[in-house]
């Protein structure tokens, strides 16, 4: 499971680079900055009793990581599916492929780390 703790300390480290993308894509989207600073707070307070519900239930049983990792997995695709894949065919060639290549990278890590 240490490949696993890796890919979860990278995530962490790299989240505040994607979350002040969004908050920047919120901006130019036309929200006010007032909603946006609430909108970033309880994004953080959900992520935090996420992490704290997560703890509790980790620590006063036995979960089954297979079950955890296939829904994970499924979160995975359902983002690539819907936001990134139209996403990618929306850009110019040379971007488009650029962003392909980084997803495929993207999936292998994952799958590596499984």
């Amino acid at each position: 499971m240490p490949t696993l703790t890796w890919c979860l300390f990278s995530w962490f480290c790299l989240r505040d680079i994607q979350r002040a993308w969004y908050l920047a894509l919120l901006l130019s989207r036309g929200w006010r900055d007032k909603t946006v600073l609430v909108a970033n707070l309880l994004t953080a307070l959900a992520t935090l009793a996420a992490a704290v519900a997560v703890y509790l239930v980790g620590s006063s049983s036995q979960l089954a990581v297979g079950p955890l990792l296939a829904l994970t997995a499924g979160f995975f695709i359902y983002v690539v599916a819907s936001d990134i894949i139209p996403d990618i065919h929306e850009q110019p060639r040379r971007v488009g492929t650029i962003q392909a290549l980084m997803l495929v990278v993207g999936i292998v890590i994952i799958g590596t780390a499984i």
